[in-house]
């Protein structure tokens, strides 16, 4: 019997196609690595356990020795692991990859093997035959051949997934460690070995920014070689050297500082940095750190003029002006001398700021000048703004005319002429004093006011009797006020204490006064506007003397009453709920309204305006009575066949008699051509209404078109002496009449409200254009002004805010809060 002969591997896997050759070597890489990975986990653990612990330095609580200790025990450990696992392992040979290949693709009857076995010398032709066709059906059943993925079975051998718990400590070590993993690694690797008392030296840096610049301080060490020091110029370094040997320097740009020791350990230096560009920390002859440095200078404010100086409807000094500082601005202010005058001492004028502090201001101020001394003369004025930093930046230089009163009441004049005479020439006191004796002599010349009286009296007494520098300031400062009394009643003086108000308020809104004190002022501005408003009235009910009769409520709805008081309420309830700025942006549209008024000229033209609306509302009312009784005949025409025959029997021929209501009536039975003619005139005087409303530059209401075009419609019928027919149109005609005169009232009382603003649009291109509301705002669907980027909340704004606040102070009282919740609640409500 004969039997085969086995070939060497190498040659009978050369004797193999090169997809075959390929799945074998793959196959033998499989089972290596099956063998190696299973000899490198024990290693490889204790490596993993080793990182994840230097990940998170436990090493400052060791010493030195300790740590060496720990780390030549890991590494004999890796190395007695490794040399273990690798001694027992063997590496795979040809026959067990191609047994690999022939499992992995279960091929039955083991192909390969029978591939590289050969016959025997001596063996028949029919045995070879047999032999190679036996060959051939395997090597067809080798054409689909495949190697699976290694399988190391490590939960066979790691049952209790040990390598999982070293996975998990990695993570943990990594995300302790942060960007610091690979310095302390590198630590790890490098043992302290230096007594305790001579630790590694180890440099920290605090750069704290001045407090104004709002800048948050910045942190180095030398773990952070590579960080950028960014701060404003003058920021404070407080630098600290622990452990090492040796004096510790600060080193900038060649500059060097010595530290101070506070013990044996740690070293600390404070100074302050204005300049350089490299920072370095040294100690002996160690480098500890090196830091680049960008120092930004503190740049000085600017200031410009955002409009030129202007006189207001109430003869204010109106100073719009834009300002800015890198880091905020300290304060805001003017200075005018006088042109030409270059010898006599400047005047300040002092300018609001938003808040404190703030980077980007554009305010608009006013300025009652009219009682100073430079009044209607021309002066330079220049602005000027500070940071906190002391620098200051100003403005161009504008020159502008200083509003001047001008008084209408002889009185007034002359007491105003003798102030300013006491102002040019202060010798003459006693001239004057005779002069306003005079004046007091005759009490008529200013209605019997007793206290006219009174203050030209005083005033003359005391220039007679007290020769004090500050006596004669009081007795200017009085004698304008008189002047003001005699020329406007009260409503001057009222005036400027509402301007007082509003500036104590917009101040206290600025440098967050406490609330106690924000209601105060809140009210004090209510009562000052109050007094402001109903003087307006009576000078208004005084000067309407020979108008017609204007009635009070419809006055104080002329002015905005209402809605002034609405913005007050409005601001009240924004300073409680902590939005500060929006309720003096409020305040600043408020003022800005006011300003706008021209109490001069409003009395007379709201009288003549409100003379106007009355004749045109009389002409309203009677063309609807005269439409009503027309539409009253053609329905009884309707009715009858013969209305006019009934109750009004009469003689033929006696046309044109007066019926009820003063309408032209026929004096028979229906006469279609006279209603005809009666409706024509009736249609004419609306047109001619029509025509005054536009005059007046009123919009026509469109109600008004659509009642004349019925009026036309209403002709051809009773033209042809069908009364039916007109009913229809003369019906919607009446209702067009009703639906157009209350448009022409609102009309009317809108115009008559807005007339303060609307002056001031004309003169002065005030942003306050377009379609306006009483008070001169913008309507609701072209928003209002707002003079910076402040937003003022709305009401459903303002009602959340309220929600929010109570519900801070409802948790606030609950005891059994954390003491840290609790805490941050009272910070919040510190604002409030």
């Amino acid at each position: 019997m004969s039997r085969r002969v086995r070939s060497t591997p190498i040659t009978a896997l050369r004797a193999l196609g090169r997809p075959l050759r390929r799945a074998i070597g793959a196959a033998r890489a499989a089972l290596f690595w099956e063998r190696v990975w299973p000899a490198l986990v024990p290693a490889l653990g204790a490596i993993g356990l080793f990182v994840a612990v230097a990940l998170l330095e436990p090493w400052p609580y060791f010493s030195g020795w300790i740590h060496l200790g720990i780390l030549v025990v890991t590494v004999g450990g890796v190395v007695g692991l490794l040399v273990r696992g690798l001694r027992r392992m063997t590496p795979p040979d040809g026959d067990q990859a191609m047994r690999r290949v022939e499992r992995d693709s279960t091929l039955p009857h083991r192909p390969l093997t029978a591939l590289t076995d050969r016959l025997p010398n001596g063996v028949d032709a029919t045995s070879r035959g047999l032999w190679r066709l036996h060959q051939e059906r395997m090597a067809a059943a080798l054409r689909q051949v495949r190697v699976r993925m290694p399988e190391p079975h490590m939960a066979r051998r790691d049952p209790f997934a040990f390598r999982l718990v070293v996975v998990l400590a990695l993570v943990v070590g990594v995300a302790a460690a942060g960007d610091q993993a690979p310095a302390r690694l590198a630590r790890a690797l490098l043992p302290d070995l230096t007594p305790r008392g001579d630790a590694a030296p180890y440099a920290q840096l605090w750069l704290k920014p001045p407090a104004y610049t709002g800048v948050a301080p910045i942190f180095a060490s030398t773990e952070t070689p590579a960080m950028v020091l960014t701060a404003p110029a003058g920021s404070t370094l407080l630098a600290q050297v622990s452990g090492g040997r040796g004096d510790a320097a600060l080193d900038v740009d060649g500059h060097a500082t010595a530290f101070q020791r506070i013990d044996t350990r740690n070293q600390q230096l404070t100074t302050e940095l204005k300049a350089g560009e490299i920072l370095t920390v040294r100690q002996g002859s160690i480098v500890l750190g090196r830091w680049p440095l960008v120092l930004v200078p503190d740049s000085p404010p600017s200031i410009a003029f955002a409009a030129p100086p202007a006189r207001t409807q109430r003869s204010a000094l109106r100073i719009e002006y834009v300002a800015a500082d890198d880091y905020g601005l300290e304060g805001v202010s003017g200075q005018m001398r006088l042109a030409g005058r270059p010898e006599l001492a400047p005047q300040d004028l002092r300018l609001g700021l938003p808040r404190p502090r703030v980077r980007k201001a554009r305010e608009i101020t006013f300025h009652d000048l009219t009682p100073h001394p430079w009044a209607g003369l021309a002066v330079t004025l220049i602005l000027q703004a500070s940071d906190s930093a002391g620098q200051t930046g100003t403005s161009e230089t504008v020159t502008v005319v200083l509003p001047e009163r001008e008084f209408n009441h002889p009185v007034a004049r002359a007491i105003i002429e003798q102030r300013r005479r006491l102002i040019t020439a202060p010798s003459e006191r006693r001239q004057v004093s005779r002069v306003l004796r005079g004046l007091a002599r005759s009490p008529g010349a200013f209605d019997h006011d007793k206290s006219v009286f009174l203050n030209l009296v005083s005033a003359a007494a005391r220039l007679m009797h007290d020769d004090n520098d500050a006596a004669l300031g009081k007795v200017v400062t009085q004698l304008w006020e008189t002047a003001l009394r005699v020329e406007d009643g009260k409503l001057s003086l009222t005036e400027r204490d509402l301007r007082d108000a509003q500036q104590a308020l917009q101040d206290a809104l600025s440098r967050n006064a406490p609330d106690q004190e924000i209601e105060r002022l809140i009210e004090e501005l209510r009562a000052a506007l109050d007094r402001f408003l109903n003087a307006l009235l009576e000078q208004v009910q005084r000067q309407s003397a020979d108008a017609p009769r204007i009635d009070p409520s419809q006055l104080a709805q002329m002015m905005g009453r209402r809605d002034l008081q609405q913005i007050i309420d409005q601001a009240r309830e924004l300073a409680r709920t902590g939005a500060r700025d929006a309720a003096r942006q409020l305040l600043a549209q408020l003022q800005q309204l006011l300003e706008n008024l021209r109490l001069g000229q409003m009395p007379q033209q709201m009288s003549r305006m409100a003379g106007q609306a009355g004749e045109m509302m009389n002409q309203m009312r009677d063309m609807i009575r005269r439409q009503q009784q027309l539409l009253d005949q053609s329905f009884r025409g309707a009715q009858t066949g013969d209305p006019m025959a009934q109750g009004q029997q009469g003689p033929r021929g006696q046309r044109g008699q007066r019926g009820e209501g003063n309408m032209p009536q026929p004096p028979g039975g229906f006469d279609g051509g006279f209603l005809a003619g009666e409706q024509k005139a009736l249609r004419r005087q609306l047109g001619e209404l029509m025509r005054q409303l536009g005059e007046l530059d009123l919009d026509i209401p469109g109600e008004m078109g659509r009642a004349e075009r019925e009026m036309r419609d209403a002709g051809m019928p009773l033209t042809q002496n069908d009364p039916s027919g007109a009913i229809g149109p003369q019906t919607r005609a009446l209702d067009a009449l009703r639906q157009a005169a209350q448009s022409v009232l609102e009309a009317l009382q809108q115009r008559m409200g807005e007339f303060g603003a609307a002056m001031g649009d004309v003169q002065h291109g005030s942003r306050f254009s377009g379609r306006r509301d009483p008070l001169g705002r913008p309507m609701p669907q072209e928003g209002y002004y707002s003079g910076d980027e402040t937003k003022v909340p709305d009401e459903a704004e303002m009602q959340k805010t309220r929600e929010i606040l109570k519900e801070l102070y409802r948790r606030a009282g609950q005891r059994f809060r954390p003491q840290m919740e609790r805490d941050y609640i009272e910070r919040l409500l510190e604002r409030f």
